[in-house]
């Protein structure tokens, strides 16, 4: 259990390391648009969010594959 504590750890802190550069180019784009008085773009924040998001998907599957298969082998050893 301590594993899995371990890896939902590691997982949130990952995932918060995804979030967070969207989070502020989004604030940046609303900032713009209020000292501005233009619209924003949000086709470009749309692109962002996606683009950050698969790419913390692939961190998120490269980091935890160890913890993942070393997991499944402590699960095989409980199931026997």
């Amino acid at each position: 259990m301590i594993k899995l504590e371990k890896m939902i750890k590691k997982l949130e802190l990952i995932l918060a390391g995804v979030m967070l550069p969207t989070m502020i180019i989004f604030i940046f784009l609303e900032l713009d648009r209020l000292m501005t008085g233009t619209e924003t773009d949000y086709g470009y924040l749309a692109i962002t969010m996606i683009m950050t998001l698969l790419l913390g998907t692939l961190e998120v599957q490269f980091s935890m594959k160890e913890e993942i298969r070393e997991l499944k082998m402590e699960l095989k050893n409980i199931n026997k």
